[in-house]
């Protein structure tokens, strides 16, 4: 499928991570992280339209897609928070909002709860529906979405 992403790439102690950028409007970006066996061209379908509204991102964890095998091969949940983490300072994103899909659901979730003071919201696909849960930190109230009803 052909996108409209760039490839990049941020060399870190460990790993060499991977990242699709979208582009879009900004001034807010939206990081999107795939589940456990995927990869960051998981999200090609949805990349493009949510960049109408959001610069977007697609990271691929350590040891998926085209980001390095660790080395030491540490694969722990806190590795991959770190390894965003460091993505986020280098693309100097302040508040990013973040989306994941089933273990990067997971794992955004523990990112939120160990930082919510770095996340402007976090979305978790819960079903392949395309149901999205968001969570705005700032008020900490649900609301289901779907498809094209993203709010900006």
């Amino acid at each position: 499928m052909q996108t409209n992403s760039t490839h990049k790439y941020l060399q870190l102690e460990h790993v060499t991570l991977h990242y699709l950028d979208y582009g879009g409007p900004g001034p807010q970006t939206l990081v999107l992280v795939h589940g456990g066996g995927a990869n960051a061209h998981w999200f090609d379908f949805v990349g493009p339209a949510l960049a109408r509204y959001y610069r977007v991102l697609a990271v691929d964890l350590r040891g998926h897609g085209d980001s390095s095998w660790a080395e030491p091969p540490v694969y722990t949940f806190e590795a991959h928070m770190q390894d965003l983490r460091a993505l986020f300072r280098a693309e100097q994103l302040s508040a990013p909002l973040l989306m994941g899909h089933s273990m990067g659901g997971i794992l955004l979730t523990q990112y939120t709860g160990t930082w919510p003071q770095d996340v402007g919201a976090w979305w978790s696909v819960i079903r392949a529906q395309s149901i999205l849960m968001r969570q705005r930190i700032s008020c900490s109230r649900w609301d289901a979405v779907q498809g094209e009803n993203i709010p900006r």
